[in-house]
C-alpha cells in the first residue's frame, strides 16, 4: 500500500523527536536539570564537629581535579540531625562530580549526603579517598539512606567522599573533523557534540578554556560561538572547544593541536607512557598529549592514581585507586611501554630514599616487558622558603 499525506506527516513528528498520543504532537522531553541547588548531611556520630570547614564542592573533568565551591560548612553542625545548606545564587551550576571535601584535619567523617537539583535528589556513583582497608572507608556508605552506617576517610589530610553523577549529566565533549597532528598544508575543522541542542565554544588561540560568565557571555581566551562553519587552520594553532547546554554541566575541553607547514609531514611516532602517582599526576594527561602531538607524536596514556598517595602505597595497594590499578597485569598488557613516569611524594613523613626505592621498582617491574623503557620523575616545586624544605635540601622529610 503506498505511503499516504498522514503517514509522511507522522515520519515527520517523529523525526522532529516529539511523540503522538492520541493523534496530537507532545512536546519534546526535556532533559533534566542537574544544576545543584541544595545540600543535606548527617554527620557521624560524634563527629559533627569536625565538619565546621569542611565544603561541598562540584567538577566538570574528575573525581580528583578543578573543584569549584558550592557550599561551605561555617559552624559546627548539630549531632543527630539533618543539616541543609542553600547554594548561592552565584554557584547555581551542573557538574559531573560532586563530593565532601573536609578540611585537612579530620578524616571526612559523613554519616549521610545527599546532593539536590530543586527537589530532586540526585543519584550516582559513589567515590571516595581509597586505601585504608576499612569497612568504613566504603564510599557507598555515605549514599546509602542509612544514618547508622558512616564514610571515613584514610588520615587527616585532603580526604572526601562523593558522587560520580554519570555521562548523563553532562554535555557530551565536542568532537574535531580532522584528528590533531602535523599536516604540509592548511587543514578545515568543524565541531560537532552528540547531546541534541548543545552549543559549541572554540578558541584558536590556545589561552585559557572557553566557557560562560555570569551573564552566559563568552569567556577565555578570544571564546566564541561556532557557527557550524568550518575553522580554517591555515597555521600551527591549538584549537579548543567546550559544548554547554542549559541543565546539564558544561562538556569537558576538548583540544587539538595541529603543526601546518614545512617539516610538518614527518611521519608521526608514537609513544606508551604509564603515569603513577597521586592527584596532581591526574592534570597530566591533557596538556601533554598536545603537546606531543604539535610536534608531530602519538601518545597512548595510562595511569594508576590515589589522591595523596606516596609511590610506596601505590606499590601496596594494586586494585585500589583510578586508571590500571592492577599494575603489573597492565604493564604486561600495555607493553611495549616508551615511558614510566612516577610523582616521588613529599609529605607523609616519606623520605627521598623511600619514593627514589619504590619508582625504582615500579621500572624494574615494567622494563620486565618493555627493555628500551625511560625512566621519568613528575617532581614537585620545593618551598619558596628552601630552608625549611628538607626535600630541597636532600635530607628525608
Amino acid at each position: 500500500m503506498p505511503p499516504t499525506r498522514r503517514s509522511f506527516c507522522l515520519a515527520a513528528v517523529l523525526a522532529a523527536g516529539a511523540s503522538v498520543i492520541g493523534g496530537a504532537r507532545a512536546a519534546p522531553v526535556a532533559s533534566p536539570d542537574y544544576r545543584i541547588t541544595k545540600v543535606r548531611f548527617f554527620p557521624r556520630p560524634g563527629h559533627a564537629a569536625e565538619m565546621k570547614g569542611g565544603k561541598f564542592v562540584g567538577s566538570l573533568t574528575s573525581a580528583t581535579n578543578d573543584f569549584q565551591d558550592l557550599a561551605e560548612i561555617t559552624e559546627p553542625p548539630a549531632e543527630g540531625t539533618w543539616t541543609e545548606l542553600t547554594v548561592p545564587a552565584g554557584r547555581l551550576r551542573a557538574y559531573r562530580f560532586v563530593k565532601y571535601q573536609a578540611r585537612n584535619d579530620v578524616w571526612a567523617d559523613a554519616a549521610e549526603i545527599e546532593f539536590y537539583a530543586g527537589d530532586r535528589k540526585l543519584a550516582g556513583v559513589p567515590f571516595g579517598t581509597t586505601g585504608s582497608g576499612e569497612a568504613a572507608n566504603d564510599p557507598k556508605r555515605a549514599f546509602d539512606g542509612d544514618t547508622n552506617t558512616f564514610f571515613r576517610g584514610t588520615g587527616g589530610f585532603n580526604q572526601y567522599v562523593g558522587l560520580d553523577l554519570g555521562p548523563g549529566a553532562q554535555v557530551a565533549p565536542p568532537a574535531f573533523s580532522v584528528a590533531q597532528g602535523a599536516y604540509p598544508k592548511a587543514q578545515a575543522v568543524t565541531i560537532t557534540s552528540t547531546t541534541p541542542g548543545a552549543r559549541i565554544l572554540y578558541s584558536v588561540d590556545g589561552q585559557g578554556r572557553p566557557g560562560l560568565d555570569e551573564k552566559g557571555r563568552p569567556v577565555g581566551g578570544g571564546a566564541a560561538w561556532y557557527d557550524n562553519k568550518p575553522i580554517p587552520v591555515a597555521k600551527s594553532a591549538i584549537l579548543q572547544a567546550v559544548a554547554v547546554k542549559q541543565g546539564l554541566a558544561d562538556s569537558t575541553t576538548a583540544i587539538a593541536a595541529y603543526r601546518i607547514g614545512a617539516g610538518s609531514n614527518t611521519a608521526a611516532r608514537e609513544r606508551a607512557q604509564f603515569h603513577i602517582g597521586n592527584s596532581l599526576t591526574d592534570t597530566v594527561h591533557p596538556w601533554m598529549e598536545t603537546l606531543a602531538a604539535s610536534g608531530g607524536h602519538r601518545i597512548r596514556y595510562y595511569r594508576f592514581t590515589i589522591p595523596g598517595a606516596p609511590t610506596d602505597w601505590l606499590w601496596d595497594h594494586p586494585g585500589s585507586g583510578f586508571g590500571e590499578s592492577n599494575y603489573a597485569q597492565a604493564f604486561l598488557a600495555r607493553a611495549p611501554l616508551t615511558d614510566l613516569i612516577t610523582q616521588p611524594f613529599a609529605g607523609h613523613g616519606r623520605s627521598i630514599d623511600n619514593e627514589a626505592d619504590y619508582s625504582g621498582r615500579f621500572f624494574d617491574l615494567a622494563r620486565a616487558h618493555s627493555p628500551g623503557l625511560q625512566m621519568w620523575l613528575y617532581v614537585q616545586w620545593p618551598a619558596s622558603d628552601w630552608s625549611r624544605d628538607n626535600w630541597a635540601n636532600g635530607f628525608a622529610d
